[in-house]
């Protein structure tokens, strides 16, 4: 047979899992700092929870891509596409949970959709949600939490943010009929990736007219400026308002990198209030690195009707990756490889492994071939120990990057290793 991979899917070998591990230790310290607990929900969940109109929706593009299987007993179950639906079916399966509540999880995601660059059918989301809190001060947190977590990664990044009630005033001010509104969110989600024509030819298909196209061109194409926007509609002053609220609570030297579209829509239809996407600001890297917003009304759509007003934000590990471009020159984690030549030195190595991440050489296949090994997988030291090195307790130590060799004992390798 022809071995090959499930499409979309990938192996990580132990040069990307470093670059993963260390992006992980750093994106888990930002989320605790922020006071968000960590949390673990199924990758399996019911096909009804994930299809809910409240939570994928019809039409939307997440429908169509969700992996659908059944276990034994016939029922109906599919891969998680996201980490806030599972959120959602945990707080009504919980309803005395205390709020706020705060939570991070990290977990894999799965969507049979199409395959680009830091775009893959298996994914690592890095989740942060607030359940519980009205105020914009909660929108704001996320925001702020995520220009944060793209910072310390090495990213420079911008945060574009609108409300959804902003796009659903103007669709009704143009008289656009309310049944239409979600396949329209849709194309103009996508506003920036189509040309006029696909634009005009995707709103004409739902039955919008060439009045409505230019206008929702005009706004959406347009720059326009949060403080100046005015649209003649209650619900879209109320997401104007709202937006307004937000930017007052984002901290002054983070202002700069949060600008107001008027398009961005996110395409799930559980969105009520805020969304945000991040872009890196250089680079090759176009897609989103982080997305989010705020679902007031899906975790209560669960329970019939009890309200929980939540805000959070989804970050793209492997978008993120694929945005700094990182080839991990250190291809294991092994600080120091011990050749021992025609010596046993078991204490010395326990001894090493106390504080340096160490390997034996278990094959004792000399010191030549242990050179390459090293070389091969970037292990940064070697230690050579003979007989005469164990009679003196002493370790002779090579650093790989200079060549430069020294004999030192235990205690003085592990201390220069170590502020390495």
């Amino acid at each position: 047979m022809k071995v090959e991979m499930a499409r979309g899917m990938r192996d990580y070998e132990a040069k990307d899992m470093i670059v993963r591990e260390r992006l992980l230790q750093l994106i888990k310290k930002q989320f605790e700092r922020y006071g968000f607990s960590p949390m673990q929900t199924p990758l399996i969940e019911r096909l009804d929870t994930l299809t809910a109109k409240f939570a994928a929706g019809d039409g939307t593009d997440v429908m169509q891509e969700i992996f659908k299987l059944q276990d034994q007993g016939k029922r109906d179950l599919g891969l998680k596409f996201d980490q806030t639906v599972p959120l959602a079916r945990y707080i009504a399966m919980h309803p005395q949970t205390k709020l706020p509540f705060k939570r991070y999880t990290i977990d894999r995601s799965y969507r049979d959709g199409p395959i680009k660059t830091g775009r893959f059918r298996e994914f690592t989301q890095c989740d942060a949600d607030i359940v519980g809190p009205k105020s914009m001060h909660a929108d704001a947190e996320i925001i702020s939490l995520t220009l944060d977590i793209l910072k310390e990664s090495g990213i420079q990044a911008e945060i574009q943010v609108n409300n959804r009630k902003i796009l659903l005033g103007l669709l009704e001010h143009l008289l656009i009929p309310s049944k239409l509104f979600t396949k329209v969110i849709i194309v103009i989600d996508k506003i920036d990736k189509m040309e006029h024509e696909e634009f005009f030819k995707e709103l004409s298909g739902i039955g919008l007219s060439e009045t409505q196209i230019d206008a929702l061109a005009n706004w959406c194409k347009g720059k326009v400026d949060l403080d100046s926007c005015d649209i003649d509609n209650k619900i879209a002053k109320e997401g104007l308002a709202e937006l307004r609220e937000l930017m007052r609570f984002i901290p002054e030297e983070l202002k700069a990198d949060v600008r107001f579209t008027i398009s961005l829509a996110r395409g799930l239809n559980y969105y009520t209030g805020t969304v945000f996407e991040a872009f890196a600001k250089k680079g090759k890297m176009k897609s989103s690195l982080a997305g989010g917003g705020r679902y007031d009304d899906m975790i209560g759509s669960y329970v019939g009707g009890r309200e929980y007003p939540a805000i959070g934000v989804g970050i793209g590990l492997d978008a993120i990756i694929a945005a700094l471009g990182e080839q991990a020159e250190q291809h294991s984690v092994a600080q120091l490889l011990i050749i021992p030549i025609g010596t046993e030195p078991v204490e010395m190595v326990r001894r090493l492994r106390t504080h340096i991440n160490t390997i034996d050489d278990l094959n004792r296949k000399g010191v030549t071939k242990n050179l390459q090994y090293a070389n091969h997988y970037h292990i940064p030291f070697v230690a050579f120990i003979g007989e005469e090195e164990l009679q003196q307790n002493k370790i002779k130590l090579r650093d790989m990057k200079s060549g430069e060799e020294q004999l030192l004992s235990v205690e003085e390798v592990i201390a220069k290793i170590g502020d390495v």
